[in-house]
């Protein structure tokens, strides 16, 4: 690990971290800095967020408040609050019972490091620098758990951001205590869960997040998996399918380059898209990978062998359900709603001898930013399916960077006729049959069978006489 011991390090580069935050700020002197902060240093990392502690609250809150930071009460309980403004946060917390009581309650033992800014001296009752050496993230007692259940998936997140491992006894706490992960707000869930999945490999943590119930628990729809074991279809079973597809997703995004080859790099712009507060498609990319077949159990029928049909659209509901009660935004409901609903289509493509322009329009129309992350799913689920080595299922990867490709080469046309000039032309009202006749422009023109207004008019008039037909 690459720890920074030296206590003048330390100092200094925690003394630029108030330099640069608390300028202009009310500060009292027995103010310390803990947490988080003092770990990420130790690291050699920029702190993410900044943790002090101090015997007066109120003032530096309102200190805060009045050079323009939003003020979130974390904990009205324990009073603690969160300080916001643009991509800062600071977290205030009380310093009630001394600093050596205050560092001994908390969270884990790596998170317990302080400086007491009065003299800059540095405290470590729990042994935080120890396990910061040896990359493992401990809690001394069950009683941090039972104090703020939150703990225990922060264990996690923390493990998942930093490439570290939790105590084989914190992991007993966990286990033995993880009933209670439901109690803290369902935001508060939801971001560690999001932080966690944000991690570039954090598939161990996913797998003893698992292990230990805690992902069942916040996912219920997640541990409806076990009731599919293994054998037919899934040879590990379905739980295990759903954890070797987010694995195999990890994979490919490591390796986005030798997969995607020129079109990676169009990826990486699609997975950056932010789509609620800090939370990327990325996020929402790999929780849809880790939920993609929930809908299985729900519809599973035999005859011969095991069928699960419309299980991709009772498990987008059922998805979409569990990320309402988490307090997802909107958008990203809808987006991983749709990459579950989809998931099968590009398997379905890749079964045909030749993907048609047309098919390959509107799989891009309907998924339109979230169409990548849906190939990079399917590839996934295929690897997962087949468990081969990646870089082994070469004409699926071909067919993955073939419709890219293509997709390139139709465009996105923009509509000769717009929707105000087509209710006129048909005397129609706003509704869902502008929506449907502009599709079918699009359409045309991407495939240009339609490349004039005359054309355009013509195609229009030719479609609603159909229509009228087939009623």
């Amino acid at each position: 690990m690459n720890v920074i011991l030296s206590k003048e390090i330390l100092i200094r580069k925690s003394k630029a971290v108030m330099d640069r935050y608390f300028i202009g700020i009310t500060l009292d002197p027995e103010a310390m800095i803990v947490g988080g902060t003092i770990r990420d240093i130790l690291l050699g990392r920029t702190p993410k967020d900044i943790d002090i502690a101090t015997p007066d609250v109120s003032n530096l809150v309102e200190s805060f408040e009045s050079k323009g930071y939003t003020h979130v009460i974390l904990d009205e309980r324990r009073n603690i609050h969160r300080m916001v403004k643009e991509d800062v946060k600071i977290d205030v917390t009380p310093l009630n019972d001394g600093y050596i009581n205050d560092l001994l309650s908390r969270d884990f033992t790596i998170n317990s490091i302080g400086i007491v800014i009065k003299d800059w001296e540095v405290l470590d009752p729990q042994g935080g620098l120890k396990d910061l050496s040896k990359g493992l993230v401990r809690a001394l007692s069950q009683e941090r758990f039972i104090e703020d259940p939150l703990r225990l998936i922060r264990a996690f997140r923390i493990a998942a951001d930093l490439g570290f491992t939790i105590d084989p006894v914190t992991l007993r706490f966990i286990t033995k205590l993880s009933h209670l992960i439901m109690k803290p707000s369902r935001e508060r869930i939801r971001d560690e869960l999001c932080w966690t999945l944000e991690a570039d490999h954090s598939y161990d943590v996913i797998e003893s997040l698992t292990r230990t119930g805690m992902l069942g628990r916040i996912l219920p729809e997640f541990a409806t998996a076990a009731q599919i074991p293994p054998g037919s279809p899934f040879v590990l079973g379905l739980t295990e399918h759903l954890l070797w597809t987010y694995k195999f997703l990890e994979d490919i995004l490591s390796n986005l380059d030798d997969v995607l080859e020129q079109h990676a790099d169009t990826a990486r712009e699609k997975l950056s898209v932010i789509l609620a507060a800090d939370r990327r498609v990325f996020i929402s990319m790999k929780l849809a990978a880790l939920l993609h077949d929930v809908g299985k159990p729900a519809t599973l029928t035999y005859d011969d062998e095991p069928h699960f049909i419309d299980h991709d659209r009772i498990g987008a509901e059922m998805v979409q359900k569990r990320m309402e009660e988490l307090r997802f935004s909107s958008s990203e409901i809808k987006a991983v709603g749709e990459l579950v609903l989809n998931h099968m289509r590009p398997h379905n493509l890749a079964k045909l001898e030749q993907v048609t322009d047309r098919a390959v329009f509107r799989f891009f129309r309907d998924l339109d930013d979230l169409s990548i992350p849906c190939l990079l799913i399917a590839l996934a689920d295929a690897y997962a399916t087949q468990m081969v080595p990646l870089g082994t299922l070469d004409t699926y990867q071909e067919f993955v960077r073939k419709m890219i490709e293509e997709n390139q080469r139709i465009g996105k046309p923009k509509p000769i006729l717009n929707g105000e000039y087509i209710m006129k032309l048909f005397k129609i009202e706003p509704g869902r049959e502008v929506g449907i006749l502009i599709n079918l422009l699009l359409e045309a023109q991407a495939l240009k069978q339609v490349q004039t207004k005359e054309e355009a008019i013509e195609f229009l008039k030719k479609v609603s006489i159909e229509d009228e037909r087939n009623a």
